[in-house]
């Protein structure tokens, strides 16, 4: 009994994995201007931690890409994926910091 139970959640798992959404997904939304879902993909990912998802928010914030536009979210999420290391969050970051008097 504990071993079919092991291994359904690790089944489980398994599928959940599978389906659940990432960043590429959330680019591939954007990349057909489905911007709606990808804003629902991205922002759950990028409150979690996931830099992917921190630069991509940050930067549909910063252009206004299915957004309002909006730099001190874009700064935000941006801060964000740069202090995990994305060299390009870090040139936007700084550009926004200018921009924002900061």
């Amino acid at each position: 009994m504990k071993k079919t139970l092991a291994i359904a959640a690790i089944l489980t798992g398994f599928a959940s994995a599978s389906f659940a959404a990432d960043c590429k997904d959330g680019i591939a939304a954007f990349t057909v201007n489905n911007f709606e879902k990808a804003v629902s993909i991205l922002e759950p990912l990028a409150n979690q931690g996931d830099s992917c998802a921190q630069f991509q928010l940050g930067n549909m914030y910063r252009m206004g890409y299915g957004v309002e536009q909006d730099k001190v979210k874009a700064l935000k999420y941006l801060k964000a994926a740069a202090e995990q290391g994305d060299g390009q969050a870090k040139v936007f970051v700084a550009q926004l910091e200018k921009e924002l008097g900061r």
